[in-house]
């Protein structure tokens, strides 16, 4: 699946609650990995088993300091075979 047109992340700069939306085309691990510019984990806010379908949830990102962070957002399955879309957030 292209996870570029089945995935947003919004808004982006943010200031606290970003809204993840996504549609996953077949079962499959799901996780999202922020990370600082230095390349250092600093959550990971979905980490589990979804069956296929849309998915929308909020994290909040208030505890984050202001700055520029990376995320990986990945879905591992048998259909996927490691689907992975990297981008960048901008935390107000």
């Amino acid at each position: 699946g292209d996870l570029q047109q089945h995935t947003k992340l919004f808004p982006n700069p943010v200031q606290a609650d970003l809204n993840v939306q996504y549609t996953i085309l077949n079962d499959g691990l799901v996780k999202l990995s922020i990370f600082d510019v230095l390349g250092r984990e600093m959550g990971v806010f979905i980490d589990e088993f979804q069956q296929e379908g849309y998915y929308s949830s909020v994290i909040d990102l208030g505890s984050f300091r202001s700055g520029l962070y990376l995320y990986t957002f990945t879905i591992s399955g048998a259909g996927e075979n490691g689907t992975e879309k990297t981008g960048k957030i901008l935390i107000e």
